[in-house]
């Protein structure tokens, strides 16, 4: 609600998490499908979810190369 959707993106390479941290039912990078399926069951749409999972990340990657 705060800067939208443009400017989120969700890492998955959990090194430094204790595994009692995670949500219930996540454990590693293996189980980011039940984030992005969560997501969907909240009402994201497909395009929000594949900025928040790669799009966004990329985006800034290619500007900041860019420059």
């Amino acid at each position: 609600s705060v800067a939208g959707e443009e400017a989120v993106s969700l890492g998955s390479d959990f090194d430094g998490f204790e595994k009692e941290a995670l949500p219930h039912g996540i454990h590693d990078v293996q189980d980011m499908e039940k984030v992005w399926h969560a997501m969907k069951q909240q009402g994201l749409t497909v395009g929000q979810i594949e900025k928040i999972a790669r799009g966004n990340a990329m985006r800034v990657l290619r500007e900041v190369w860019e420059k």
